[in-house]
């Protein structure tokens, strides 16, 4: 008997799972079983009713009961709030939900009725989630000063640079990961690096490029406060090159406003124009952005400073080609296309990538 009234249990919970219960039986399952295996089987109800652990009195009076007053009234202000979350699309809360019964319909009710209503519809709003950093934030392993104390001008190229690592999406949930360097003279671009991780590795790659471009350059190297510039190998790398160690203060991103500006730039000038799919896509978008800047692109301070060029020359502003003279926004129309190693393939796309 026991295992034929815990299987008939299961089964009727689950089908009023299904349905939205308004009631408020909390034996309503159990009471349902023994009706249903005492009309099946003629089990006496005494004993169902002690295995499915509940009085025989109330399986008795269970059938005659009538649906109070609070229960219909229940059922129609459930449907006149499934009306409402269907019209506003799966927007609104419980809190919203009530503000809407009694402006709109006149409907006078407490807020966790409505509350209480909604979960037993599975109605659920439309709300932004909160980015939770599951990965375990290791220990600061080297702090440097604010040595560049928001001193964002250089006379000479190579003497103050500027690092940080923006992040891309893609497809469902792909990222990318940019590790640039910038010049503060002239605010040129040094090198960069791509990668689908955000580790000490990707930090290395922008550097090591740099290291072998600029092999007499020991400037300033300015970064926020992320584990891989705070980490002994970092710190070690640097050391051994003889380049001096900036940090931002804790909580201040105006401390690497340059190099957050890029970020900021490169996405709504490229990224937010277009829809990425593939990684290789997103890496053949933006390697060839990064050219352009480098080559072409006029920050302010290039007007008397001018651009740096890949042989450590100096290009003034007003030697630069006609139409390379301003940045374009938008359309990309100059943009070609441009391996991972800087070597152009020929012309960029201008649709949709």
């Amino acid at each position: 008997m026991e295992p034929a009234v815990q299987q008939k249990y299961q089964q009727i919970c689950w089908c009023m799972d299904q349905l939205p219960d308004f009631s408020g039986v909390r034996h309503e399952a159990a009471y349902q079983t023994v009706k249903e295996l005492h009309e099946a089987y003629h089990w006496p109800a005494y004993k169902l009713c002690s295995v499915a652990g509940i009085s025989r009195a109330g399986s008795y009076k269970w059938p005659s009961r009538t649906a109070r007053s609070k229960q219909l009234e229940d059922e129609r202000l459930a449907h006149r709030i499934g009306e409402i979350y269907q019209n506003q699309r799966g927007v609104p809360s419980y809190r919203q939900m009530q503000i809407i019964l009694e402006r709109r319909y006149g409907v006078m009710c407490n807020l966790k009725r409505v509350q209480r209503l909604m979960r037993i519809l599975d109605l659920r709003s439309v709300y932004r989630r909160k980015k939770r950093t599951r990965r375990k934030k290791l220990p600061m392993e080297y702090l440097a000063e604010n040595i560049l104390d928001r001193s964002f001008t250089a006379k000479e190229p190579n003497k103050k640079r500027l690092t940080d690592v923006t992040e891309f999406k893609y497809g469902m949930g792909g990222k990318v990961y940019l590790c640039a360097i910038l010049d503060l003279y002239g605010r040129n671009i040094a090198e960069f690096a791509l990668g689908q991780r955000n580790n000490i590795a990707l930090v290395f790659e922008a550097f090591g490029q740099v290291f072998q471009r600029y092999l007499d350059a020991r400037p300033l190297v300015h970064s926020d406060r992320s584990t891989q510039y705070t980490s002994r190998t970092f710190r070690k790398r640097m050391k051994e090159t003889g380049i001096c160690q900036s940090m931002s203060r804790p909580g201040k991103c105006l401390d690497n406003v340059p190099m957050e500006g890029l970020g900021g730039i490169l996405k709504s000038e490229l990224y937010y124009l277009y829809h990425f799919d593939e990684y290789d896509q997103l890496c053949d978008a933006i390697a060839p952005y990064i050219h352009v800047y480098k080559r072409g692109t006029i920050h302010e301070s290039r007007r008397q400073q001018g651009i740096l060029t890949e042989d450590g020359k100096i290009l003034r502003a007003a030697l630069l080609p006609a139409g390379r003279a301003r940045r374009s926004v938008g359309g990309h129309g100059f943009l070609r296309k441009y391996d991972r190693g800087g070597r152009e393939t020929g012309p960029m796309d201008s649709g949709r990538v």
